[in-house]
Formats: structure tokens, sequence, C-alpha cells
């Protein structure tokens, strides 16, 4: 049976406080299919990205994380970290570029996000560290679908804001075409830094590894595009995508019986040198895994 998502224009009348996003958010017909058939008709807790044009501001794109979904449990969903990254960066490098604007995934009952429970944990602790660690965005988008079994399951437009993270806000949904998305808006700091790094090329960076290795403390090896620091019976790898330090690195830690990957925070406005900072994110993660 074609499902049809419903988009929510309220919420129950449960006494829960919400606000109202500041924008609306712009879908096109064909992401509403895409989330139909897939968030939409399967058993949830499952997800998927949402991509957008690098210069106006909507979502053009839907793409279902077939990797984080399986392995999701019937009452959390959490992102594949290392097929989201790098579908982040194959469509940033194509032509046109689309940026990650946010994640869509489905909940057993309630319409609301779930509040944060830990670093990068529950919906909004999730959401907390997208944008932390993101500087092209202003909000993320975060649409919730339930009833996804029925057939006509709902989605409630939430929003979270870079100028509040901690509060979910509603937003009004237009449903239109890519050509009629408004102009894209970035934050005046990442505007005046980033310059044009926002055109669909490699950013070229050279790295002091003879500096970062004495800051850690431990050798560094570099194999292609990948910084790997072994320490005992763990092993760090942070992987520089093609467009950093624009895109934040992907750290993943090896461990004797599991592997990790981290949400690493990453700021353009930090004034520390590149070097000093990919320290810090080997030393936090040597932190965590010993704590594990």
């Amino acid at each position: 049976m074609q499902r049809k998502l419903t988009i929510a224009t309220a919420l129950p009348k449960t006494g829960r406080d919400f606000k109202r996003a500041s924008a609306p958010i712009h879908l096109t017909p064909q992401v509403l299919a895409a989330i139909a058939g897939t968030v939409g008709s399967q058993p949830p807790e499952t997800g998927g990205m949402l991509f957008g044009p690098a210069q106006t501001a909507g979502a053009c794109l839907f793409v279902f994380d077939e990797e984080g979904s399986r392995c999701a449990s019937s009452v959390a969903y959490a992102p594949n970290l290392k097929t989201c990254s790098a579908e982040q960066d194959r469509l940033a490098d194509g032509k046109p570029m689309r940026l990650l604007d946010g994640f869509v995934h489905s909940h057993p009952g309630s319409p609301y996000p779930s509040r944060e429970s830990g670093p990068a944990q529950g919906d909004l602790g999730f959401a907390r560290a997208f944008l932390e660690q993101n500087e092209v965005a202003t909000r993320m988008l975060m649409p919730i679908v339930t009833g996804s079994l029925t057939p006509t399951p709902v989605m409630t437009p939430w929003v979270v804001e870079a100028d509040d993270p901690h509060t979910p806000a509603l937003a009004d949904v237009v449903v239109c075409e890519e050509g009629a998305f408004p102009i894209r808006e970035f934050p005046s700091e990442f505007a005046e830094k980033a310059g044009d790094q926002l055109q669909p090329r490699p950013l070229l960076i050279t790295l002091n590894l003879e500096h970062l290795a004495e800051r850690v403390g431990a050798v560094v090896a570099v194999d292609g595009r990948t910084l790997v620091l072994a320490d005992g019976d763990f092993r760090y790898e942070v992987y520089l995508p093609d467009h950093f330090p624009l895109v934040p690195p992907l750290l993943m830690t090896h461990m004797p019986a599991a592997i990790q990957f981290y949400p690493v925070p990453w700021k353009l406005r930090s004034t520390e040198c590149v070097e000093v900072r990919l320290a810090t994110v080997f030393e936090r993660a040597m932190v965590c895994a010993r704590e594990v």
C-alpha cells in the first residue's frame, strides 16, 4: 500500500509548551514521497538525512539511513556516523553541491523530540552536537514521523535553531519545487571567515605532523586522508573529509572489543591552529576510550 505523508499543523493538547520556528521548512514533493516510502513505511525507529542546495534553504533530497535504521532498537534511532558522513562528503563534492540540513526519524508514539540524555544523546542532544559541529547551519531540521505503520503516517515538522538549541520549535511547511526555495542564510561570522569555501572543491591544507605528534605525545601516521594514532591496544583514526577544515573530521576509536565513533566539536571561528585542534580531538578520544 502506498502511504501518503500527512504534515501536522498542530500538536496534541498535553499541556507541553513549544515555540514556533522563525522560518518555515521548504520541502519538495519528491522529498515527502521518499520519507513516506521509507521512514513512513517501516516500524519505528528509522531515519535518514535531509540535504538542500548550497545557496538556497530547503530540502531537495532525502537519503534513507539503511545501516542506522537496521541497527536501531524499537525505542531509539541513531544515525550511522560512518555511512552518513560518507554520504555528506559525496554530496558536498557533487555538482550541484548539497549541504546536510538535518534528519528525519520516526517515533513509536510521541511526536515530541526526546530530551538530551548525554553528549549527543537523545534527539535534542544530537541536534545540539550537530549545530556545534556544523558552522554553516543556523538551524537543524528534525521532522518526526509517527504512525509509520498506518496508511497515513504523520510528520511533525520540528526545527532546532542554533540560538536556542535546547528548545525545539514547530515550523510551518511549504511544499514546492527547488526553484522556489528562499535564499540560504549563513551565520555572519562564518560568511566572513569562509569566504568562497562553499564552492564544490576540496580545500587545500598542509598539516604539521611533528607539531601534532608533539602535542599528543605519540606518533601520528598518515594513511591517505586518515590520521592514525596507536596507543597500546587502542587505535585512533581521524578521517579528514574533502572539505576539511570546513567540514569537521570524523573520529573512530578501535578498542579491544568494539569500534566507537565520536562526534567532534569543530569550530571555524577557533583561533587555534588546525594541529592543536586535531590534537584535542585525539586527547578527548583517548580519555573517552579509557573510561569505557
